[in-house]
């Protein structure tokens, strides 16, 4: 058996390339369960055992095109700046 989990690297990430008029629904959404979802809520079902244990520490790996843009980039981006924002909260 594992002990206490100490860190919690929020490491995954898809994307989709192309316009941002050809990105279906289902395509947004599985993008942004990859990279805003998930890392939220395994966030928040660590966050009590870190609080309790007063010890832990979240990493989440985001992109550049999270602060500057990029043609083709709109859904990454935008999941990922939603991530970033996350963060900083």
């Amino acid at each position: 058996m594992f002990g206490p989990i100490d860190i919690l690297v929020n490491n995954a990430g898809t994307g989709i390339v192309g316009p941002i008029v050809q990105t279906d629904e289902a395509a947004f959404d599985t993008v942004a369960a990859t990279n805003l979802k998930c890392p939220f809520y395994l966030t928040a079902a660590l966050a009590p055992l870190t609080v309790e244990r007063k010890l832990g520490k979240v990493v989440n790996i985001t992109t550049m095109f999270a602060h500057i843009g990029q043609s083709g980039f709109a859904t990454y981006g935008a999941t990922k700046a939603a991530l970033t924002l996350l963060t900083k909260s």
